[in-house]
């Protein structure tokens, strides 16, 4: 009698595999060392930023507002603090009317800029006899600037330009002016064009 065929039983080859038993320990220690080493990570790179920080030079030089906040500049036109907005004459302020996302710890303002700022108020106040009051700015680049006189009146300068150009520009355009009436009833004084002046009285 013709013996009976069966079927061929499958091997399951899962179940010739056999896990060593220090499979889970390893397997939760590698675990372990990656979430460990993520971890410092992130609080190695918050420290590296932190120290940056506290590294940078913290004398007050000038104070770059926006609407909400504003940002405490060094000499170098580096943020290194964001406060509150300073009042009297010690502290350059200037208003900026842009849409920039400032930060704590970079560089805001150009030093060159705030240098020909502080030069600007000390020579007008000293030689032209014109206090400035408000800096403001729209200009993304820092650039343009607007700065209110104490008589009211605000003068629009170009300070990528030379200051020392400028100035002369402003003196024999002032010169020219008061020929037609005085600064007090003046509303703005627009030299950002080079060899351009424009200007309105109220």
């Amino acid at each position: 009698m013709p013996e009976k065929l069966r079927p061929a039983q499958k091997d399951n080859i899962f179940s010739k595999v056999k896990v060593p038993s220090y499979a889970g320990p390893v397997l939760f220690l590698s675990l372990a060392i990656v979430t460990g080493l993520f971890f410092w990570y992130k609080k190695h790179a918050v420290t590296v930023e932190t120290a940056k920080t506290n590294s940078v030079d913290k004398a007050l030089s000038a104070v770059l507002c926006q609407s909400t906040s504003c940002f405490w500049l060094n000499k170098d036109g580096v943020s290194f603090n964001e406060g509150a907005k300073t009042s009297g004459n010690l502290v350059l302020v200037v208003e900026d009317k842009t849409n920039k996302e400032l930060k704590v710890g970079e560089k805001l303002l150009d030093p060159k800029i705030l240098g020909k700022i502080n030069f600007l108020k000390e020579e007008l106040a000293n030689n032209f006899k014109i206090e400035l009051g408000e800096i403001k700015t729209e200009d993304s680049n820092y650039s343009d600037f607007d700065f209110t006189t104490s008589e009211g009146w605000v003068l629009r300068l170009n300070l990528s330009e030379n200051i020392y150009k400028t100035l002369e520009t402003l003196k024999q355009s002032l010169a020219e002016i008061k020929k037609s009436g005085p600064t007090s009833l003046l509303d703005y004084l627009d030299l950002r064009i080079q060899n351009k002046v424009y200007y309105k009285f109220k």
